[in-house]
Parts: structure tokens; sequence; C-alpha cells
């Protein structure tokens, strides 16, 4: 790319944009080429559609090529989860991008006591997940996860009596769990993460500049979870909140030097 062309993205694109750009580009660095199809799990939130606009931004600026392929489910647990698939659709429609709906339905009378609701959602998420990138020949799943989202995870893991590394919290890249139903089994699906280093506050920011829409679920300011109860203590406590985003930022350097000197000593092994 001439460096008059690589001047006119930049100065087309926001520079939370580039930002994102430039993360995309981190993830599949060392030879990797960016995939031909990647999928995103799109509930509608925020988060979501900030990511779904974003990929779609740099996609069309930069001619990546990436056919986007939007995921949603319904649980049917609120009243107004039908009401947000619909929206959901008209806001892809809008981008002209692939959608995939599915009716994901929790049978609560069926959950025994000693079943987490979470953990059930989860998996029942992944299944769905798997099945339908299996459907579309994808290999890549983003989600939406942001920065505040990791440092709950953090807080969570502190009190978890979490190890060292586990207190990094959820991961740029990983592998979604393996599918329960047997069909799935071989299909690997790797997760991506490119807003792990934007705060929620940058992600509203920039949805209200280019007047991105979203739905709100409200279930979440309710401390009926222990990350709900984490959220909510951190939104009322600001300096606290600051405080613990000191620590993560220290843990995540301290973690990536105890990668840095067990990757040396095997590159010496070999």
């Amino acid at each position: 790319m001439s460096s008059k062309q690589d001047f006119r993205i930049k100065r087309m694109l926001h520079h939370l944009e580039l930002r994102f750009l430039q993360s995309i580009r981190h993830l599949f660095k060392n030879g990797q080429t960016i995939p031909a199809r990647i999928a995103i799990s799109l509930s509608g939130g925020l988060d979501s559609m900030c990511l779904t606009h974003l990929l779609h931004k740099v996609n069309q600026h930069e001619n990546l090529g990436i056919q986007i392929h939007t995921i949603s489910m319904d649980h049917g647990l609120r009243d107004k989860s039908s009401q947000e698939i619909n929206f959901i659709g008209e806001e892809i429609k809008k981008l002209g991008l692939y959608e995939t709906f599915h009716n994901s339905k929790l049978n609560l009378a069926e959950l025994k006591p000693e079943d987490s609701f979470e953990e059930v959602a989860r998996v029942q998420r992944y299944n769905t997940l798997h099945s339908i990138c299996q459907n579309f020949e994808i290999h890549h799943l983003m989600t939406g996860h942001h920065f505040d989202d990791n440092l709950e995870t953090f807080v969570l893991r502190l009190f978890g009596n979490s190890g060292i590394m586990g207190l990094r919290g959820i991961q740029r890249k990983s592998i979604a769990p393996s599918p329960q139903s047997p069909n799935e089994s071989m299909h690997r699906l790797n997760l991506i993460r490119p807003l792990l280093e934007f705060t929620k506050m940058e992600l509203y920011a920039y949805a209200k500049e280019n007047n991105i829409k979203w739905v709100e679920d409200h279930t979440n300011e309710l401390e009926i979870t222990k990350r709900n109860t984490v959220r909510s203590y951190l939104r009322q406590n600001p300096s606290k909140k600051l405080e613990l985003v000191e620590v993560y930022n220290q843990v995540l350097k301290f973690t990536d030097m105890i990668e840095h000197l067990v990757d040396q000593i095997f590159q010496q092994e070999v």
C-alpha cells in the first residue's frame, strides 16, 4: 500500500476504528491470514453492536474481504426478547451483513437445584454457535468482551483463589468449549475478542458519535449473579475501580514477563 493510500485511510477512519484495525492485525500476525468468514455473537447490546459496526467499517475501508455473519439467539427469558431480535434484524439489514437468528429457549422447569442457570445457558449457547458456524464453514467467532468485562473477571477470580495466570482474565484468542453433540465434535471454533483493550465508556462514546443503536438488558443491573454484584460495586465506587485497574495492569505485565521467560526456556531446549 502506498503512503498516500495509507494516509487516506487513516484520515477517513475514526481513531477508535484505527485502534480496532490494529487489534485485528495483531490477532492475525505471524503469517496468519485474516479469515474469509468471521461470525459475530450479536446480542444487540452496546458491546456487540459496536463490534459489528467496527468490523464492518474496517472491512470496507481496508478491503479485507471478510464475509461477516452475525448470530443472535433468543432464550425467551425476557418479555421484549422477540422485539429485540426484530430490532437486530433491521440494523443488520442496513449494514448488508449475513444474519442468523436462533430460538434457543431454556426450559427453567427442567433445571435441577444444583444446576447453575448461567452455566446451562452458556453450554446451550456454545452448542448452538458451534452448530451454526459449522453449517456455514466458519471457524472464527468474535465476541464483544471489553476491558471492563475483564476487570470484573479479575475481581471474581481474585476472590475465587485463582492462580496468577488465571488472574489475566479473558484472553484475546481461545478455543470455544467443545459441543456436547457428537455431530459437531470435530468442528474447531476459534474465539476472537478484539475489544479487550477498549473500555465500556469508549464504546459508549463511539456509539453515540456514530448514531449506533443498541438494546439495554436491564437484568444486567440486577444483583442476581456474582458478576452483576461486582459490576454494581465498581460502578458505585469509581476510586476503587481505578485502584483495581492499576493492580490488574500490573498483573498483566507480570504474567506477560512469565510467559516470555517460559518461551525463552523452551526455545533454548529446542
